[in-house]
C-alpha cells in the first residue's frame, strides 16, 4: 500500500509545473466557495466587477472586443470575454509560477498543497450545476 504523502524531492521540472498549475486552477475557481451559495454571492460580487473591468482591456490588447459578462460571468463560456479570460489566467498564473519559483528555491517537494488543491478541486466540481 502507498502512502499519501512522500518525502521524496521533486524533479525541478515537476516543481515549477506544479506551481503553473496550483496558480492556474486558484485564480480559474476562484471566488469558489464565496459565490456557491446565494448567500454569500455578495462577497463574491467585487471580483466579479474587477474582471468586468480588466478583461475589456486586455481584450483590447489581443484585438478583440469583450462584452462584460453581467451578472455572471461563465467561465465555460466561448466568447471573446471567457477566451480572454483564459489568455489572462495563463499570462498570470505564468508570471506568478516564474515569481513563486525565483523566491522559493529550496523547498524539495509541495505533497501537502497537492493534497489540499485535490480536494479544493473535486469541491469545485461537485458544487458545479452543470
Amino acid at each position: 500500500m502507498q502512502a499519501l504523502t512522500s518525502n521524496a524531492s521533486w524533479h525541478p521540472a515537476k516543481r515549477v509545473l506544479f506551481r503553473f498549475t496550483f496558480l492556474y486552477f486558484v485564480i480559474y475557481c476562484f471566488p469558489f466557495p464565496l459565490d456557491a451559495f446565494e448567500f454569500t454571492k455578495p462577497l463574491a460580487q467585487p471580483f466579479y466587477n474587477f474582471l468586468d473591468w480588466l478583461v475589456p482591456i486586455v481584450a483590447n490588447k489581443f484585438h478583440l472586443h469583450a462584452v462584460p459578462a453581467f451578472p455572471m460571468f461563465d467561465k465555460f463560456d466561448d466568447s471573446n470575454y471567457g477566451l480572454t479570460f483564459s489568455y489572462l489566467n495563463l499570462i498570470i498564473s505564468a508570471t506568478a509560477a516564474v515569481m513563486w519559483t525565483l523566491s522559493n528555491r529550496k523547498r524539495s517537494q509541495y505533497e501537502n498543497l497537492n493534497q489540499s488543491l485535490r480536494l479544493y478541486l473535486r469541491f469545485f466540481l461537485a458544487s458545479e450545476e452543470r
